[in-house]
């Protein structure tokens, strides 16, 4: 539990010693938001941009580090601390990455990076997922399966082959040779697609155990 905090906590400073490297290199304003094809279309002052994930990123595992002490059950709190250091990796490698297209002349992000990252964090936050015990914290937390063990643990059982196939989807779709905008939308499909899919599993399994 503590050395995973330990380890997002890093991360985070590691994200903030990077913006204090690239500092005078990043122009300002600079690109923080893209659209599906990875054209910049919001700017914002480098002071925000260059600070924003990883503060966000410390601020969460400030909040984790002290919800984890109200989590009666030893696994659910070691799961949140994972949960938290993939949280932190990838935020860290986000904020990696727009640091590089901040740096590119023409601002460009690149979505296929961008979706190999994304499929990565989502895989393994779904491979983390059958082994979360019942909580009301983290995992598919809905009013049937936190009011029926049963119902959580299949449901989570199916999260994790759901999520892991979204984000392997995911990433290859990001390595392939492909418009940037369709593989963006396909990317986003699949993992909206895996994280709804366990939720309506729940609803089902409540309704024929009525």
């Amino acid at each position: 539990m503590r050395k995973s905090m330990y380890l997002s906590f890093g991360l985070g400073l590691s994200g903030l010693l990077l913006s204090l490297v690239v500092w005078s290199a990043v122009p300002n304003p600079m690109p923080i938001h893209w659209d599906a094809a990875g054209q910049a279309n919001g700017f914002v002052p480098r002071s925000i941009g260059l600070t924003m994930i990883p503060v966000m990123d410390l601020g969460i595992c400030g909040f984790i580090a002290w919800l984890a002490r109200r989590l009666d059950k030893e696994k659910a709190r070691k799961a949140l601390a994972r949960v938290v250091a993939l949280s932190s990796w990838f935020m860290l490698m986000m904020h990696g990455l727009v640091v590089n297209a901040a740096l590119r002349p023409d601002y460009s992000l690149s979505i296929g990076l961008l979706m190999v990252l994304m499929g990565a964090f989502f895989a393994a936050i779904g491979a983390l997922m059958p082994g979360i015990e019942q909580n009301k914290w983290i995992g598919v937390r809905t009013p049937w399966t936190l009011s029926n063990e049963a119902n959580w643990a299949i449901t989570h059982r199916f999260a994790g082959y759901t999520m892991i196939g979204a984000g392997v989807l995911t990433a290859l779709v990001g390595l392939l040779p492909i418009a940037p905008a369709v593989a963006f939308w396909v990317g986003f499909t699949a993992i909206m697609l895996g994280s709804l899919a366990p939720v309506a599993l729940s609803y089902a399994i409540h309704r024929t155990r009525k």
